[in-house]
């Protein structure tokens, strides 16, 4: 008899203490543009309800933060990431659209984000999620590192945003 791999789930945090493996997460993910610990903790103090977390076998693989900004009716997507053991098997894709259907039914019209220009797989993602480029910001994070802004519209006429599901 066959048995299935446990499939991963998504899930919000339980509480604060899964913040450090959280941030290890995340480290390995981005490297040297990880959140510190500081921001992830206050992020989690603020945005609990948006920090979702991919896990597998008691074991967090990936993270998602997308929030409501300040003006209601844009979102941005602050954090998508999933570790290198289980990347190409379309977690990300999973958590992306997750935290876009969160952000919908909070009244989000349109979301954006910032990716690196040169991270050709990460845009593809995002173009098949529906974002597309507005432009490119120069010194974003003030480093001489340029970032690609996108954006992604939500569909008023049925509360939907472009691109949800599509593969």
């Amino acid at each position: 008899m066959d048995i299935e791999p446990e499939q991963p789930i998504i899930r919000g945090l339980r509480d604060a203490a899964e913040l450090q493996p959280l941030s290890k997460l995340d480290a390995e993910i981005f490297g040297d543009l990880a959140y510190p610990y500081f921001a992830l903790r206050q992020l989690y103090d603020v945005h609990q309800r948006d920090l979702l977390v991919l896990e597998r076998k008691d074991r967090l693989i990936g993270y998602s933060l997308a929030v409501a900004g300040r003006e209601e009716d844009v979102g941005w997507y602050l954090g998508l990431g999933v570790d290198n053991l289980h990347r190409g098997h379309g977690y990300a894709r999973r958590l992306a659209e997750e935290s876009l259907r969160r952000l919908e039914l909070q009244g989000v019209t349109k979301v954006r984000l910032t990716v690196e220009p040169d991270n050709i797989i990460t845009i593809r993602l995002l173009g098949s999620l529906g974002f597309s480029c507005i432009r490119i910001e120069h010194d974003y994070f003030a480093s001489g590192a340029s970032r690609m802004l996108m954006e992604r519209p939500v569909d008023r006429n049925t509360g939907r945003t472009s691109g949800i599901g599509q593969t």
